[in-house]
């Protein structure tokens, strides 16, 4: 601003000057005082109009009366500078997974895609055709699209607590251009039974081990690679879940809930059991000691901790070799609860067995209850007919 020569008018803190290609534009600058007695200065630049100048400082000293003063230093804040605020204050706080995750979501997609534009100023049209218009634009499932989309929201509800904005607008996204997967990621009873016989057939070791228990329990991936032997407890039946192992190392489960213990049906039971033994046989013919502070799943060859594409390849191999259905790990979890939610079971039940919450149990796994709206659809039409 120093570069132009400020005109005073007629109108309170309203300049006019000359820009650099001689057109008269005008400005305005307002001393005022932030919550904390600071006296600070408000400029503003480039109005074409002495109207459009004065209306922008009346919204800034209403904003400051209204004890607004964060909002008001801030409107020059783009996406890209809060975000990297927003990481800072978090990341102590997030998962490391979670972490990396919203690390990915921001770099990758909106960084490159709206980072540059200031914050207050982010309309939910421009936020739509700059972001989700054009990730959908890039061929992205419409769960790649809710994801990142839910990335920038937390940090616009951050921004809101912050004073930094005044209220979330970006409400109501349209989603619809981007594509749903027509790939169903989970397996009937009939189609589970078959894929663990394949997999039994094929390796009744590790492989049926580490799979069986993903599909017996609803555990995630990570929680299995991370179990350690002394989370089994063969006397109740039960397996402690209260750590995860995933990219990011080891760590704990992805949220309070995962916290938890699950009871093992007697097929896993007895299948862990007969496991241990062989995994102790194969450390021993290693000249290696077996501890309960070891991994439950180990390779092979080294009797090392499995890999973290293990169960992607195994299935992969499976599915290709025996000409199944492919699902993903993440399948098996969503296996299980579309069984038990099938069979009956509370919704509060399954929620307490996955380590998650109701509600993201009941948006997940809504399909499960198809059978369900079959079954009272017919007995509806029966009753209609008099049958």
């Amino acid at each position: 601003m120093a570069r132009y020569k400020m005109i005073k008018t007629k109108k309170d803190c309203i300049y006019w000057y000359k820009d650099s290609n001689n057109k008269k534009k005008f400005a305005f600058r307002y001393k005022y005082y932030d919550r904390f007695g600071n006296r600070k200065e408000k400029t503003m630049l480039r109005f074409d109009t002495e109207s459009a100048a004065e209306r922008a400082l009346i919204e800034v000293k209403a904003n400051v009366l209204d004890g607004n003063d964060r909002f008001v230093e801030s409107a020059n804040v783009t996406v890209a500078q809060w975000m990297e605020i927003w990481f800072e204050m978090k990341k102590k706080v997030w998962r490391p997974g979670t972490y990396i995750h919203y690390q990915e979501s921001y770099k990758n997609h909106i960084n490159p895609l709206i980072g540059h534009y200031k914050l207050q100023k982010l309309t939910k049209m421009t936020l739509q055709r700059e972001l989700i218009d054009k990730l959908v634009s890039y061929g992205l499932m419409r769960a790649t699209v809710q994801g990142v989309f839910r990335v920038f929201k937390s940090a616009v509800s951050y921004a809101v607590e912050e004073e930094i904005l005044l209220r979330d607008r970006f409400k109501r996204m349209d989603f619809s251009a981007a594509p749903s997967s027509d790939k169903e990621n989970y397996l009937t009873e009939e189609e589970l039974e078959l894929f663990l016989q394949c997999v039994k057939d094929n390796d009744p070791s590790t492989r049926y081990s580490s799979i069986l228990t993903l599909a017996m329990t609803g555990m995630r991936k990570g929680e299995m690679m991370g179990l350690t032997w002394n989370d089994i407890d063969f006397k109740n039946k039960i397996i402690i879940i209260n750590k995860a192992r995933t990219r990011t190392g080891l760590g704990p489960p992805k949220s309070d809930n995962g916290y938890r213990k699950i009871s093992m049906n007697n097929e896993l039971y007895a299948q862990l059991k007969k496991y241990k033994a062989w995994c102790i046989k194969k450390k021993w013919d290693r000249s290696m000691k077996h501890e309960d502070t070891d991994y439950v799943f180990i390779s092979r060859q080294g009797c090392r901790p499995i890999g973290l594409t293990y169960v992607e390849d195994a299935i992969d191999m499976i599915c290709e070799k025996y000409e199944l259905k492919r699902i993903s790990p993440h399948g098996l979890r969503h296996t299980v609860a579309s069984i038990l939610l099938s069979r009956g079971e509370t919704l509060v039940t399954v929620a307490k067995i996955l380590g998650d919450d109701p509600n993201t149990v009941l948006k997940e796994y809504v399909h499960s209850f198809e059978k369900d709206e079959i079954k009272s659809i017919e007995l509806m039409n029966k009753f209609a007919t008099g049958g």
